[in-house]
């Protein structure tokens, strides 16, 4: 097994992980690459909008490789059980290009994986700029409704009011 940096855990993928194929990897076999997972809390914080979001992503980079290739990230939804504490009898290592010897490189992997997070990961929110509102992430961006009873088939127009504050008209046929 190669060295990896002192305090730097290593685990193995276990065979049932269900996100194995995500990442290109056979879990079956013999051969072993590094690779890192990482689980990383992000925080969207806007003053402005009265919003504090959080999320937690967890990801796989494969391969390790320097520099690192982040187009390569992977979200994934591992758990403890998918990265066992003992290898497999008889792995075989494919050692990476990285210095994975070394802690500055586990240090500058973790905070360029958090980078790529924060300037890659998006929320999606709607605003009424009138009324000075933001949705909160999640919220439906849809309205259902009720047609009055006995309106003829035809093309209509549908505007939303609210607060005495319209919409632009949405065209639709019925």
């Amino acid at each position: 097994m190669p060295t990896v940096a002192e305090g730097l855990p290593v685990r193995w993928l276990d065979p049932a992980a269900p996100w194995a194929a995500q990442i290109g990897v056979v879990p079956t076999s013999a051969t072993h690459a590094a690779a890192l997972v990482a689980t990383v809390d992000l925080l969207f914080d806007d003053t402005k909008a009265d919003l504090r979001y959080a999320e937690q992503v967890e990801c796989v980079l494969l391969p390790v490789s320097e520099p690192l290739d982040l187009a390569s990230l992977v979200t994934v939804d591992h758990d403890p059980r998918d990265l066992r504490s003992e290898p497999p009898e008889g792995a075989a290592y494919r050692i990476p290009d990285a210095p994975i010897r070394e802690k500055r490189f586990a240090a500058e992997a973790s905070r360029a994986i958090a980078d790529h997070l924060l300037a890659t990961r998006t929320i999606s929110l709607s605003s009424n700029r009138d009324l000075e509102l933001v949705s909160r992430p999640g919220e439906t961006q849809t309205t259902d409704f009720t047609l009055p009873s006995g309106l003829p088939r035809g093309s209509y127009t549908l505007y939303v009011s609210a607060c005495g504050v319209s919409s632009a008209g949405y065209p639709f046929t019925y």
